[in-house]
Protein backbone atom coordinates (compact mmCIF):
# COMPACT_ATOMS: atom_id res chain seq x y z
CA UNK A 1 0.00 0.00 0.00
CA UNK A 2 1.61 3.51 -1.05
CA UNK A 3 1.92 5.52 2.21
CA UNK A 4 3.55 8.59 0.27
CA UNK A 5 1.44 11.86 -0.39
CA UNK A 6 2.01 11.64 -4.40
CA UNK A 7 -0.20 15.01 -5.09
CA UNK A 8 2.45 17.59 -4.86
CA UNK A 9 2.27 17.81 -8.82
CA UNK A 10 5.83 17.12 -9.15
CA UNK A 11 5.61 14.31 -11.10
CA UNK A 12 3.63 12.41 -13.67
CA UNK A 13 3.15 8.96 -14.96
CA UNK A 14 2.91 7.44 -17.76
CA UNK A 15 1.84 3.41 -18.49
CA UNK A 16 1.33 1.47 -21.36
CA UNK A 17 -0.96 -1.52 -20.62
CA UNK A 18 -3.21 -4.06 -22.12
CA UNK A 19 -7.01 -4.57 -20.23
CA UNK A 20 -6.66 -8.44 -21.60
CA UNK A 21 -3.76 -9.11 -19.59
CA UNK A 22 -5.67 -8.58 -16.52
CA UNK A 23 -6.86 -11.34 -14.96
CA UNK A 24 -9.15 -9.98 -11.89
CA UNK A 25 -11.48 -7.45 -13.32
CA UNK A 26 -12.17 -6.37 -9.30
CA UNK A 27 -9.21 -6.26 -8.20
CA UNK A 28 -8.12 -4.06 -11.20
CA UNK A 29 -10.75 -1.37 -9.89
CA UNK A 30 -10.12 -1.73 -6.39
CA UNK A 31 -6.25 -0.52 -7.76
CA UNK A 32 -6.93 1.70 -10.02
CA UNK A 33 -9.25 3.56 -7.28
CA UNK A 34 -6.04 3.59 -5.00
CA UNK A 35 -4.32 5.12 -7.09
CA UNK A 36 -6.62 7.78 -8.55
CA UNK A 37 -7.39 8.39 -4.82
CA UNK A 38 -3.77 9.93 -5.03
CA UNK A 39 -4.69 12.96 -7.20
CA UNK A 40 -1.58 11.84 -9.44
CA UNK A 41 -1.41 12.85 -13.13
CA UNK A 42 -1.67 9.86 -14.98
CA UNK A 43 -1.39 8.75 -18.41
CA UNK A 44 -2.39 5.53 -20.37
CA UNK A 45 -1.35 4.20 -23.77
CA UNK A 46 -3.86 1.65 -24.18
CA UNK A 47 -2.49 -0.89 -26.08
CA UNK A 48 -5.54 -3.32 -25.98
CA UNK A 49 -7.35 -4.69 -28.89
CA UNK A 50 -10.52 -5.15 -27.60
CA UNK A 51 -13.29 -2.85 -25.96
CA UNK A 52 -12.90 -2.16 -22.25
CA UNK A 53 -15.53 -3.45 -20.38
CA UNK A 54 -14.99 -1.06 -17.73
CA UNK A 55 -14.22 2.62 -17.28
CA UNK A 56 -10.87 1.41 -16.05
CA UNK A 57 -8.52 3.80 -17.60
CA UNK A 58 -11.38 6.38 -16.49
CA UNK A 59 -10.98 5.51 -13.21
CA UNK A 60 -7.29 5.81 -12.94
CA UNK A 61 -7.06 8.71 -15.24
CA UNK A 62 -9.93 10.59 -13.65
CA UNK A 63 -11.63 11.00 -16.77
CA UNK A 64 -9.19 13.81 -17.83
CA UNK A 65 -8.86 14.61 -21.59
CA UNK A 66 -5.96 13.12 -23.60
CA UNK A 67 -4.67 11.04 -20.67
CA UNK A 68 -6.00 7.62 -22.13
CA UNK A 69 -3.89 7.06 -25.62
CA UNK A 70 -5.20 4.74 -27.76
CA UNK A 71 -1.98 2.98 -28.51
CA UNK A 72 -2.40 0.26 -30.95
CA UNK A 73 -3.37 3.12 -33.39
CA UNK A 74 0.49 4.41 -33.04
CA UNK A 75 3.07 3.64 -35.55
CA UNK A 76 6.26 5.47 -34.50
CA UNK A 77 7.24 7.54 -31.85
CA UNK A 78 6.44 11.02 -33.70
CA UNK A 79 3.10 10.22 -33.22
CA UNK A 80 3.29 9.49 -29.82
CA UNK A 81 5.61 12.57 -29.52
CA UNK A 82 2.77 14.59 -31.18
CA UNK A 83 -0.08 13.14 -29.22
CA UNK A 84 1.79 14.17 -26.03
CA UNK A 85 2.91 17.38 -26.77
CA UNK A 86 0.25 19.32 -25.57
CA UNK A 87 -0.54 17.24 -22.49
CA UNK A 88 2.13 15.19 -21.02
CA UNK A 89 5.30 17.21 -22.06
CA UNK A 90 3.51 20.15 -20.97
CA UNK A 91 2.67 18.96 -17.39
CA UNK A 92 6.29 18.03 -17.15
CA UNK A 93 7.90 21.21 -18.55
CA UNK A 94 5.42 23.22 -15.60
CA UNK A 95 6.33 21.09 -13.02
CA UNK A 96 8.71 22.87 -10.49
CA UNK A 97 10.95 20.52 -8.67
Amino acid sequence: MMGTDISSGNYAVMLMAQITSIQDPAQAVTAVRNLASRNADIYVIDESHSALPSNLWGILTQNQPYHVINGTVMTDIDELFITFDATLLQDFSNMHC
